[in-house]
């Protein structure tokens, strides 16, 4: 059956009429090569293992010929792929792919059938990926887009096409949710010390807390797992907040702006209905 190509905004389920089918039969067949051992290479091996599909690492070091592989899962840094990949001798039938979130196609050499698939996650390089993970996948083709899409399904991951005209997109928000929220973190921690909490004891604190609240986030809405003020629609207790953030200007337009995105996006049933005008900038 030919494969029907949807656009890459359509559900989870494989843009194709018929999809690979990587059978836990099958899958000691497959064969994957990870290129570069640290945490992405790491926890993708162990991810393979976990499926038992017959996967073998090398570092991005070794002589790289690889005649008997399927797929070739690059695992090193952004500005390492095109170099190691001109260096592969595969068989032409193979698939090469990177793990870059950041990067797309266009980042490997044109000679190869090229793919991306990149898990979203922070990787310690010894335990498999989580399952659900979220996986951003692209290929040049629809085929081989849907055999990255079956592996990751293999890796119990959560495939989406990401193709390159949305490759940034896609990156700035993981930047949004996983790295910026080390700033808040900062911001918090700055402002514990100011109340005279040790720092070390605010940063375990607030990253505890900070954890709570994402753990939340994966079962319940954003609206259901956010506690605190705006949650409670404690407009009072927000304004004394921000007057005691004056002294600081990064704090208190950090506080006003995502207070508003709380407000207006997230929208908590109790703060609806509720008047922000203190959240208004001034």
């Amino acid at each position: 059956m030919a494969p029907r190509r949807t656009t890459h905004k359509d559900k989870p389920v494989l843009g194709f009429v018929a999809e690979p089918k990587l059978s836990r039969r099958r899958s000691t067949a497959l064969r994957v090569t990870v290129v570069g051992r640290g945490k992405a290479g790491g926890a993708l091996l162990a991810s393979l293992k976990r499926a038992r599909i017959s996967a073998t690492s090398l570092s991005s070091r070794d002589e790289l010929r690889l005649m008997h592989t399927d797929i070739v899962l690059l695992a090193v840094s952004d500005d390492a792929i095109a170099a190691v990949a001109e260096r592969l001798d595969v068989d032409p039938g193979a698939i090469v792919a990177h793990v870059a979130g950041s990067r797309g196609l266009q980042a490997l050499p044109i000679k190869w059938r090229r793919g991306v698939f990149h898990p979203l996650a922070s990787l310690d390089g010894t335990q498999p990926i989580a399952a659900d993970t979220l996986c951003a996948t692209d290929g040049d083709d629809d085929l081989i887009d849907a055999t990255l899409h079956a592996l990751a399904r293999r890796l119990r991951l959560r495939p989406y096409r990401v193709v390159d005209v949305d490759r940034v997109r896609y990156h700035a928000g993981a930047v949004l949710a996983g790295n910026l929220a080390t700033a808040l973190l900062q911001l918090g921690i700055e402002q514990l010390v100011a109340a005279g909490v040790d720092e070390a004891v605010a940063r375990v604190s607030l990253a505890r807390l900070l954890a709570s609240t994402a753990a939340r986030a994966v079962d319940l809405s954003l609206a259901e797992a956010l506690t605190g003020p705006v949650a409670r629609g404690d407009v009072d207790t927000v304004e004394k907040q921000l007057a005691i953030l004056a002294d600081d200007d990064v704090a208190v337009a950090v506080y006003r702006s995502l207070s508003r995105v709380l407000v207006n996006r997230v929208k908590p049933t109790k703060a609806m209905g509720r008047d922000w005008s203190i959240l208004d900038d001034e």
